[in-house]
């Protein structure tokens, strides 16, 4: 779909928030090493890193492939929405959770909705 830069931070934000509206599961990770983590951190304050933290990774992907790794949740393939902060800097004061490494929200969201998402934020195939 589009790249980063296409789209304002605002547009961005309305995005991510339809595609919780929408989603099947979400959730954030940290990058403390070599691999990711998953950390418990409220939507709205992982939403607070896309204004703060420069540059950020903003993504939307249609999954699909082999039959057997379908995303858990899901009897189908899913739109796969959300970003990641490149070289995290700042901790907001407001986040209480340590947060080591970079940032990453995931929003996952059935296929069914691909139209929907294609025609309201007006997405072309990359």
């Amino acid at each position: 779909m589009k790249a980063d830069g296409e789209f304002s931070l605002e547009l961005q934000e309305r995005i991510l928030r339809d595609a919780k509206d929408k989603c099947f599961r979400w959730w954030v990770d940290h990058l403390p090493g070599i691999a990711r983590e998953r950390i418990d951190m409220p939507f709205d304050e992982v939403l607070k890193y896309l204004y703060t933290e420069k540059p950020v990774h903003f993504v939307i992907i249609h999954r699909r492939g082999w039959e057997r790794y379908k995303p858990e949740g899901s009897n189908e393939w899913c739109l796969e929405i959300g970003f990641c902060t490149l070289a995290l800097r700042n901790k907001l004061a407001t986040t209480e959770i340590d947060i080591k490494g970079d940032l990453y929200l995931w929003v996952l969201v059935e296929e069914k909705y691909l139209d929907y998402f294609i025609q309201t934020y007006n997405l072309t195939e990359r």
